[in-house]
């Protein structure tokens, strides 16, 4: 966890993947926000990262807040407190940008950790309140790569299963969640196609 300040951008890659990888555990997670040094690390490597460092960042955090398809308690509040100091309070915002930019890496990475925000009752509240994200969820795109969409779908079929989603969701957005997970990641609209004959 020392790595963290460390200027070798592979060190600290290995430090990051570390931190993500212990706070995957309730238990583990407690003591890294009782401890302090590397969930401030991982706040302060994600507020000033660009690039492959930023996307390593964001697989820590979606291991983090994917500890439990069930969080609650203690572990919860410290995923929620470490949610509120990324991007200075703004993580949804940026990490909206961060997924839109198409590129594949951080696309996905980008969706995992909202999948993984899903489990948490204040990470789908979070995510209801920004029309931006829910807007690009429900927006389809052949062109993006098949992973990225498989991850898309994934997010709103955790949506649509979380049982507090009726309640967050106004009835028309929740109706449309739910068509987009019966229909599937590749659903496409048919278009008519008209043959014109030549003579």
């Amino acid at each position: 966890l020392v790595l963290l300040p460390e200027p070798r951008s592979d060190l600290k890659i290995t430090a990051i993947t570390c931190v993500g990888t212990i706070g995957n555990s309730p238990e583990a997670l407690e003591y890294l926000a009782s401890e302090k040094t590397a969930l401030e690390a991982l706040v302060t490597v994600y507020n000033t990262s660009i690039g492959q460092l930023r996307v390593e960042c964001l697989r820590a955090i979606a291991c983090i807040f994917g500890y439990s398809t069930t969080p609650s308690g203690a572990a919860s509040q410290i995923c929620y407190e470490l949610y509120a100091k990324l991007d200075d309070g703004k993580f949804l915002v940026g990490l909206t940008k961060e997924i839109m930019k198409g590129f594949e890496e951080s696309c996905v990475a980008g969706l995992a950790v909202i999948q993984k925000l899903v489990h948490h009752a204040w990470g789908l509240h979070e995510i209801a309140s920004y029309q931006n994200i829910v807007n690009f969820l429900l927006m389809r795109d052949s062109s993006r790569a098949k992973v990225a969409q498989q991850w898309q779908f994934s997010v709103i079929e955790s949506i649509v299963k979380a049982p507090e989603a009726k309640s967050e969701f106004d009835d028309e957005t929740f109706a449309r969640l739910e068509r987009y997970a019966r229909e599937g990641p590749y659903y496409a609209v048919a278009t008519a196609r008209v043959a014109v004959e030549s003579s």
